[in-house]
């Protein structure tokens, strides 16, 4: 008990003696505290007394220099101005008082009459704030220090001299220099240098009271510092106290220092100019003595005092490593105990510890668990409870003989032996012995396992054995192992039999003599040319699609073989192989090729079939429908028509079967190609929307096209694709849509520099679609229904076709419908830009129609929608109205505030009051007359032309309305270049009214009625088709009809263009059109050699003409377009065409339309029926009249 406390006492000595310790250097560092700041108090009282005594000289030594100029200025010399005199006393002054750098004398006006230095005489110091305060004054002033010519801070004296009659007739200056007045206050330096030594570093400053420095003792920065400017805090202490000492960050060395400062007064008339004066020292000079005295008197108690603590605490240090051992070696003891009872528990084996009588005197928890017996039970009982009775006396006679000569026996090196459980129960085990030596005598230590888990994971592995030799066996084709050198290992029964042997007599065996020595000719196989021996050697798998193995009885057969290598804990030992005979496969392979072979006879036979028949079809259909349009052009009785539009429509109808049971077995051929060709995005749409115009207008439908801007229209793909698209989705809005819209809105996704993704979307308001008629809508030969097949007829193809082409153009195609609400098909392509790519609408961006004001009089707002962006493209402004009456009071509006529209554009069907009756209150108003009307109408009969001339409109257009043909309307409107004429029925003295502008007004300003078209075509109805169609759209033409004619009527006549039919007697267009760019290449040639040799005359040059001529000309080849008129119209034959030097193709029969954009776009004019196919605008208008 007594160890105990005395090792805890112990324990607190070390804390007692830092205790103390920190008491110690608290109590000396707040005794070193009290005396430094004692003695930096002390210090800074004599630094304030010095600065009060050196202000006080300055004081004293300024009011000396004033008393100086005072009494020279009353002086009678001075007074007289005796000009000698006044220089030797100014001499002697400045003899007698060296601090004066400078003095002299002006007159009433300032110039200097005399002074101490001669270049000062005759200088104007008028200017001087000094002479111009004594003359205001007339009393003597000091003016603060500033720089002289040579840079010097000096302070200047002024004082006024008066004559004897009081009047002011000049002053007394004198300049007293800043620098020699440090020598006032050296004693009060010196004494404070001789109490902190010479090592202080003392600093003193003299500044104005504003702050500047003009004396500096350390930096000398005299003139160039502000230290109140920069927040000194003794500088700042000058104004609000007139002495005293401050501690301080020196605002330069960055040190701390303890500062003294004073501020001069003035005496008598002399108020002082407020300098201030600051004299520093470092804290660490001040200290410096003190400091050196703390670190002795430290140092002798340090010499004395550690010695004993060192020596106390190194007893304690003894003594508690000494009962430190002691209980260290105590909890090793306890520690291994633990460890080893630890151990016990954690042993996956039993362990059991008896001694020489066999009793058990030690256990652990897994030979409890083993025996089954609750912990502890086994303690105490005979080893040979843990036997099978039948074995223990033979147990007993072994443990006394392994006592009397212990031998140590490991696990494994004896029989299996049996355990007997708690519950009588035997179970496999297996042990080992050991000898172990302790205080309380000798003890055998037996490990028991228990064996039964691992006999019968031995059954288990010995029955996957049997398994696996089964599974390989059972399998119909050969695995095998090798080893590194090429030796069987293992083989299946399968791949033996394959080879004619058994599997015992391949096993260690070389394989590749064996079976794989020879090629298929019989020529020897090396071993280092088998890939499979190279792979395995590698450690690399193989696999070889067709190789060549022998039979025992010298027959070969084919096969295919794979390897893979397996290792062995890392390290290669060999590879599997397996091998499979592919002979049925081989000839399976050779008949699929001939089934190939055969199905693409087959398809090309189909193709040619299809050809064939297009052509003999396409050809009658081209009269039948061509014929019907030009009958349907004459004047017919309305029975008469009816059956010729009967004939029209059901021609026009087969041939779309045609068209889409082509393509669809093109697509379904894999033989659908496209072209990549430069376009013009907007055209396409508006030539797809133009072709679907007439049908529209029929049904009452409103069919309209919103572009968006955004969208770029100078695009690289296949215009004729995109028109396929377009139009079977806008043929299939317009006939399932009874009345209502159809739109057609097309819209930029995304963008790159080269590419751009435009989504296309056919909205209605139709029937709609339910949502199970929208999951096989875009099925083959499949409608939303049968009732629908019945009512509105078609094959089902026309929307299997357009997804097809869409995905082949890079796009989806989709719809969103409600039934009954109308429907929306969308579908996008991915577009390619072209290098120099211009928007077409930037084109129409002219100033004739910027600035200028439209009126849109539409009650649909798509419409309006359409209309309001095109005018924004222009520049023009736009005020909307839905009704009649509206209009009117929009337009009335806008004349009172004096913008009155340019334009009204009306449209012909409105709510209450129609187009017409509108048009006529317009012109009836006088305010509103001078507005110019086009009329818009989806509905036009034989004389609403007229009638709409009649009511006071310009122009006159059928929807959908083009937005450049729209454009050339307006133009044409604003500007009008024909004279007007007259209608019918107008007397001739009225006055005559411009011609009403109409879509075939536009198209005759731009037609060509002078160009020739010259047709190649054999077939006699064909021909007159083709005649009366070029003649309506305004060219003459010539007919031939074989190659041979058109090759002499092109000799004869320079054609404008030609349209050749591909198949004609004699020769056929293949031929003719190579014999045509035959001759143009001659031509071409001839041309360059005559203007070679004129150039060659005009440089004077002779001889023959060579093709390195000096100034070759640049010369534009003459290229007839010619377009391939037929009636084929599959893929590989416009292609062939255009092989053959064509410039483009026309399938049989023949569109006006398409006709017509084609010439449109060879020949250079816009030719159409429905208007301009530009995108510029036409400023022309037509010279007839609309009557």
């Amino acid at each position: 008990m007594v160890k105990q406390h005395i090792r805890s006492y112990a324990r607190w000595l070390p804390a007692l003696i830092v205790a103390m310790t920190l008491v110690t250097i608290l109590i000396g560092g707040l005794a070193i505290h009290y005396v430094e700041t004692s003695l930096v108090t002390s210090s800074g009282k004599s630094l304030s007394l010095a600065a009060v005594d050196i202000a006080d000289k300055l004081d004293l030594l300024m009011i000396e220099r004033y008393g100086d100029i005072q009494m020279l200025s009353k002086s009678l010399v001075f007074q007289r101005h005796e000009r000698a005199a006044m220089e030797q006393r100014l001499i002697a002054l400045l003899e007698t008082h060296p601090v004066y750098l400078w003095a002299g004398v002006t007159d009433a006006e300032g110039r200097v009459l005399v002074a101490t230095e001669e270049t000062s005489k005759g200088r104007d110091l008028s200017g001087e704030p000094g002479f111009l305060a004594v003359r205001a004054g007339q009393r003597a002033v000091v003016q603060d220090a500033a720089p002289d010519e040579e840079g010097i801070l000096a302070v200047m004296f002024v004082s006024p001299i008066h004559d004897a009659h009081g009047a002011f007739v000049g002053t007394v200056m004198s300049r007293v220099g800043l620098p020699v007045l440090e020598d006032a206050f050296a004693r009060s330096v010196m004494a404070l240098q001789a109490q902190w030594g010479t090592g202080a570093r003392i600093e003193y400053q003299f500044l104005d009271h504003e702050g500047n420095l003009f004396v500096d003792s350390w930096l000398r920065e005299e003139g160039r510092v502000n230290l109140k400017q920069m927040g000194i805090p003794s500088v700042q202490l000058l104004d609000t106290a007139p002495a005293g000492f401050v501690e301080e960050q020196h605002g330069r060395r960055q040190v701390a220092v303890v500062t003294g400062y004073a501020q001069t007064k003035g005496l008598e008339g002399l108020k002082g100019l407020r300098w201030g004066v600051l004299v520093r020292v470092d804290r660490s000079d001040i200290l410096a003595s003190i400091r050196t005295l703390m670190w002795r008197v430290g140092a002798a108690g340090s010499i004395i005092f550690l010695p004993l603590v060192g020596v106390l605490i190194w007893s304690i240090i003894r003594l508690t490593h000494s009962w430190a051992e002691a209980e260290e070696e105590r909890t090793r003891a306890q520690a291994a105990e633990r460890k080893f009872h630890a151990l016990l528990e954690m042993a996956p084996d039993a362990i059991v510890m008896s001694d020489a009588e066999g009793t058990i005197v030690l256990t652990n928890r897994q030979a409890d668990l083993i025996f089954g017996y609750p912990a502890g039970q086994l303690l105490g009982q005979a080893i040979e409870i843990l036997v099978p009775e039948s074995v223990r006396d033979i147990h007993r006679a072994h443990r006394a003989r392994f006592h009397e000569s212990p031998q140590t026996r490991p696990m494994g090196k004896s029989l299996r032996l049996t355990g007997r459980r708690k519950d009588g129960t035997l179970f496999p085990i297996d042990t080992s012995l050991s000898y172990v030596e302790t205080a309380g005598g000798a003890l055998a230590m037996a490990v028991v396992r228990d064996m039964s888990q691992q006999q019968m994971q031995e059954a288990e592995r010995e029955r996957l054995s049997r398994d696996i030799r089964l599974l390989l066996d059972s399998t119909s084709g050969g695995l095998c192992g090798v080893d590194l050198q090429g030796l069987c290992t293992f083989i299946n029964r399968a791949g033996a039999e394959l080879l004619g042997y058994q599997p015992d007599e391949l096993l260690g065996r070389n394989l590749h003599e064996l079976i794989h020595h020879s090629h298929e000719d019989g020529s020897p196989y090396l071993l280092d040319e088998n890939p499979v021996y190279r792979a395995c050697q590698a450690g690399q798998g193989c696999q070889i699609e067709s190789e060549m193995l022998w039979r025992r009885d010298g027959t070969s057969f084919p096969c295919e073989i794979a390897s893979r290598p397996f290792y062995e804990r890392g390290v290669l030992k060999g590879a599997g192989v397996t091998f499979a005979d592919i002979t049925e496969r081989k000839q399976a392979r050779q008949e699929l090729l001939k089934a190939k072979e055969l199905a693409e006879a087959s398809a090309r036979a189909k193709s040619e079939f299809l050809a064939t028949m297009s052509h003999e079809i396409r050809t009658p259909m081209n009269g039948v429908i061509g014929m019907t349009g030009l009958l349907l052009d004459t004047d017919l009785t309305s029975e008469q028509r009816e059956f010729a539009e009967t004939v029209r429509n059901c021609g026009d109808h087969l041939l779309a079967v045609i068209n889409d049971i082509l393509d669809f077995s093109k697509i379904e051929s894999g033989k659908m190609n496209f072209e990549i060709i430069d376009f013009d995005l907007r055209t396409a749409v508006d030539e797809s929307v133009d072709l679907l115009a007439e049908r529209a207008s029929s049904k009452g439908v409103n069919l309209a096209c919103l572009f968006y801007a955004d969208v770029p229209t100078a695009l690289r793909g296949d215009p004729g694709r995109l028109r396929q698209i377009l139009v079977n989705l806008l043929g299939n809005a317009i006939k399932f849509t009874a009345q209502g819209d159809v739109v057609l809105s097309v819209t930029l996704l995304h963008h790159t520099e080269t590419e751009a993704t435009v989504r296309f979307a056919v909205q209605d308001t139709g029937i709609g679609l339910s949502p199970d008629a929208q999951e096989h809508l875009f099925q083959s030969f499949t409608q939303a229904d049968s009732s629908t097949t019945r009512k509105f007829g078609g094959t089902g193809l026309g929307l299997a076709i357009s997804k097809q082409l869409t995905e082949l153009m890079g796009g989806h195609i989709g719809v969103d419908s409600r039934l009954g609400e109308g429907s929306t098909f969308w579908f996008t392509i991915q577009l390619g830009k072209q290098s120099e790519a211009t928007a077409s609408a930037s084109a129409m961006a002219s100033q004739d129609l910027h600035g200028l004001q439209l009126c849109i009089v539409d009650e649909s707002p798509i419409n309006q929608r359409i209309l309001e962006s095109y005018a924004t493209n222009w520049g023009a402004r736009c005020l909307i109205a839905e009704d009649g009456r509206q209009a009117l009071a929009v337009l009335r509006k806008a004349a009172a505030q004096g913008g009155a529209c340019d334009f009204a554009i009306i449209n012909m069907q409105l709510p209450g009051i129609d187009g017409m009756e509108l048009a006529r209150a317009i012109k009836a108003d006088p305010v509103l007359a001078p507005t110019r009307l086009v009329l818009l109408t989806s509905q036009g009969q034989r004389g609403d032309a007229q009638a709409a001339h009649t009511a006071g409109y310009a122009a006159y257009l059928r929807r959908p309305v083009r937005e450049a043909q729209l454009y050339a309307c307006l133009t044409t409107v604003l500007t009008p270049s024909a004279p007007a004429t007259a209608c019918e029925g107008q007397s001739a003295g009225r006055t005559a009214r411009p011609a009403l502008v109409t879509r075939h007004s536009l198209a005759e300003a731009t037609a060509r009625a002078t160009v020739r078209i010259l047709v190649a075509e054999d077939n006699v109805i064909n021909q007159k088709v083709a005649v009366r169609m070029l003649e309506k759209l305004g060219y003459r033409v010539d007919v031939a009809a074989n190659g041979l004619e058109a090759l002499d009527a092109l000799r004869r006549i320079p054609y404008a263009a030609v349209l050749m039919d591909c198949q004609m007697p004699e020769m056929d267009g293949f031929a003719a059109t190579a014999e045509i760019r035959k001759r143009e290449a001659l031509s071409v040639k001839r041309e360059t050699q005559d203007e070679m040799r004129k150039t060659r005359e005009a440089l004077g040059v002779r001889g023959e003409a060579s093709s390195s001529a000096p100034y070759p000309l640049p010369l534009t080849p003459h290229r007839l377009p010619i377009i391939a008129m037929t009636a084929n119209a599959l893929k590989e034959d416009r292609a062939r065409c255009l092989a053959a030097g064509m410039d483009d193709y026309l399938s049989k029969p023949v569109q006006s339309k398409v006709l017509a954009e084609i010439l449109g776009r060879w020949i250079g004019a816009p030719a159409s029926i429905s208007g301009s196919t530009g995108d510029h605008p036409l400023l022309s208008t037509s010279g007839g009249t609309a009557c």
